[in-house]
């Protein structure tokens, strides 16, 4: 949030699609942790792929109406239409490359999160994944040549204070056991 505060507008729909984001990616390291590793109140234990899978079914299902009122109408729209206001239709074998792409790497994401997820606490897995969200938004600032501000600065400053915080609050809490 602070990456966007000094350069682009208020927007509502954006943050709240970001918000849910982290609560639904949160929930599913916490679920996981419950359903995968802990299965002695369940009949049927899950694996990996099973919680892959379903997380899959369901976010597709999530958000396919929002992807289709967005992004859908270009896509499928004509390269005269009005609706995309561009003469450039997307070459579909090339969105279909970039679809294949992205779901081949997000699955990899995922297994790898599960087999670490599998060797730590969900808490301690949460707060690690701040870390790749640093990495990605610092990747972001280089790509597009996004200037480094104050505020983004003391963004990066209080990410890297918290995580520090964390690993040696892990350290004394390890040295007391």
């Amino acid at each position: 949030m602070i990456f966007c505060y000094g350069s682009l507008s208020l927007n509502i729909f954006g943050i709240a699609c970001s918000l849910i984001s982290c609560v639904v990616l949160v929930m599913q390291s916490i679920l996981t942790k419950k359903y995968l590793f802990k299965t002695n109140n369940f009949s049927q234990s899950f694996t990996k792929i099973d919680i892959l899978f379903y997380s899959s079914v369901y976010a597709f299902i999530l958000m396919s109406p929002v992807w289709l009122n967005i992004d859908g109408k270009q896509l499928f729209a004509s390269s005269d239409s009005s609706i995309s206001g561009s003469t450039l239709a997307p070459n579909p074998i090339v969105l279909l490359c970039y679809f294949l792409l992205s779901g081949a790497s997000q699955c990899t994401q995922a297994i790898i999160s599960f087999t670490l997820l599998s060797q730590t606490d969900a808490v301690t897995f949460s707060v690690a994944s701040q870390l790749k969200r640093v990495i990605v938004i610092f990747s972001a600032m280089i790509y597009f040549g996004q200037a480094l501000d104050a505020s983004t600065a003391l963004g990066f400053i209080m990410t890297g204070v918290g995580l520090w915080s964390y690993d040696k609050a892990k350290n004394l809490e390890k040295l007391k056991a």
